[in-house]
């Protein structure tokens, strides 16, 4: 199973999150920056099996909280849905 590492440490807006997730997912150009969008890559756009390691989250949630939450249960409705596609956050 592929792994990507997305490590959030430096990030310290939603928009700077989402560009890390675009390039380390390699989304497609006209990737929204937004949940939704972030939906419709991770379920059409994505190659599977795949195993997203999510580095520094905890770290991150303090500085975005809500925000992040929300992008992260995205990833876990991926997860429920497609049963190759598995999000771990450290």
């Amino acid at each position: 199973m592929k792994k990507v590492i997305i490590d959030s440490v430096n990030i310290n807006n939603l928009d700077e999150l989402h560009t890390l997730i675009a390039e380390k997912l390699d989304f497609p150009t006209y990737y929204g920056k937004n949940n939704d969008a972030l939906y419709d890559c991770l379920t059409g756009d994505i190659e599977l099996p795949l195993t997203v390691i999510w580095n520094n989250y905890y770290i991150t949630k303090e500085k975005l909280s809500d925000a992040i939450e929300d992008v992260y249960l995205v990833f876990q409705q991926v997860a429920q849905k497609e049963s190759d596609f598995q999000v771990v956050v450290q």
